[in-house]
């Protein structure tokens, strides 16, 4: 009886830190991309929306509008965005960065629409 005591607990342990819970510290954009994937989580980073899409930056480059710098998702579903944006030359950017809540998929980033 014990032993199945210990079974069960432990497999509701290991649900617990699979659910990508948003309440934790948000995820870098570079650990995000060496993440197990799928994933749901919180990023922070800095969204740029272009003519090329739509893409949530770990840093903006120097240049004026800003692009993205360093690593970069594609988002996947900007219009659901409820951020404010800077906006010159047909480009969007936030500034400071903003944290988004969605799941990842390897290759692009859907937002949770709350």
């Amino acid at each position: 009886m014990v032993l199945f005591v210990l079974v069960a607990s432990a497999c509701g342990s290991d649900s617990d830190t699979d659910t990508g819970d948003s309440s934790l510290a948000p995820m870098e954009i570079s650990e995000l991309l060496e993440a197990d994937v799928p994933i749901t989580t919180s990023v922070i980073g800095y969204v740029v929306i272009s003519d090329t899409g739509a893409r949530l930056c770990e840093a903006l480059a120097e240049s004026f509008p800003p692009q993205c710098g360093g690593s970069a998702v594609d988002i996947a579903n900007p219009d659901v965005l409820t951020v404010a944006f800077e906006e010159e030359q047909g480009v969007q950017w936030t500034d400071p960065r903003v944290q988004l809540d969605g799941t990842y998929d390897g290759s692009e980033l859907t937002l949770d629409n709350s």
